[in-house]
């Protein structure tokens, strides 16, 4: 809601004669002659409100003077959720705005919502649940209408970092000194984890490798990436066994060894 009072700057705001403290929650500015104030705002004045009923905001202003201005509050259904386990630190957004767990959200009764879980780092969303532990959505978005206050668990599971490379084990034969530029052979990695990986461009002593593309590197759990690998050209009588490195991050796997 935004009001534009005429004339003298707001001083403050009363709603139904209770004074507003300032703050981001409020959206009011003091000294100035427009005042936001946030939906939340209202129905937490109103709470609990089972049945559509008004708010009315009183407008201080520096020539002592009031303005005053009627606002409809919905009924409405309180959601709260829970962080499962606390270490998750989980939340959740509504459209653009995000909740940590403990925070409530209002619904107008009747109306549906969507609520996208999160987990902190080293951690994975995996479900939406009841209080009794009853999977309600098994990915993190959970639409549905209240039909009461409710309380939703956000069940979170530890970062599992895997990952798998085809073929694991490449020979590249035995060559003259003096060999022709040998074709290179394509590996697949795929991340068979639950969390997402950051690949690392693949290097590796002696031999010529592919680069993989800047927005092929980020892996979510399920997907692959590939690059190409031969040895250089023109090298000695020797043995060139290698590892290479195929992620960044300490967190993640050992190198895998080709």
């Amino acid at each position: 809601m935004r009001f534009t009072p005429e004339g003298a700057k707001v001083t403050g705001v009363l709603a139904d004669g209770v004074a507003l403290e300032a703050g981001p929650e409020y959206w009011f500015i003091y000294g100035s002659p427009i005042v936001y104030v946030s939906s939340d705002v209202f129905m937490e004045a109103m709470e609990p409100l089972e049945e559509t009923g008004t708010l009315t905001l009183t407008f201080q202003m520096s020539d002592d003077s009031t303005c005053a201005l009627a606002i409809t509050i919905p009924a409405t259904y309180k959601v709260t959720a829970r962080s499962d386990p606390e270490e998750a630190y989980a939340g959740f957004r509504v459209a653009d705005n995000y909740y940590d767990a403990g925070d409530f959200y209002y619904v107008t009764r009747g109306d549906e919502v969507t609520l996208t879980g999160l987990a902190d780092y080293g951690y994975v969303f995996d479900s939406w649940q009841n209080t009794a532990g009853e999977t309600l959505s098994a990915t993190s978005e959970y639409t549905f209408t209240p039909e009461e206050d409710t309380t939703l668990v956000m069940h979170c599971v530890p970062s599992v970092y895997e990952l798998t490379a085809a073929p694991d084990d490449i020979d590249f034969g035995t060559k003259t000194v003096g060999y022709s530029t040998v074709a290179a052979q394509t590996v697949t990695v795929t991340n068979t984890g639950n969390d997402e990986l950051l690949l690392a461009q693949p290097e590796a002593e002696n031999y010529v490798i592919s680069q993989i593309a800047e927005e092929d590197r980020y892996l979510a759990a399920g997907d692959s990436a590939t690059f190409t690998i031969r040895p250089e050209t023109g090298l000695p009588a020797g043995n060139y066994d290698t590892t290479i490195t195929v992620t960044e991050d300490t967190n993640m796997p050992e190198p895998i060894a080709l």
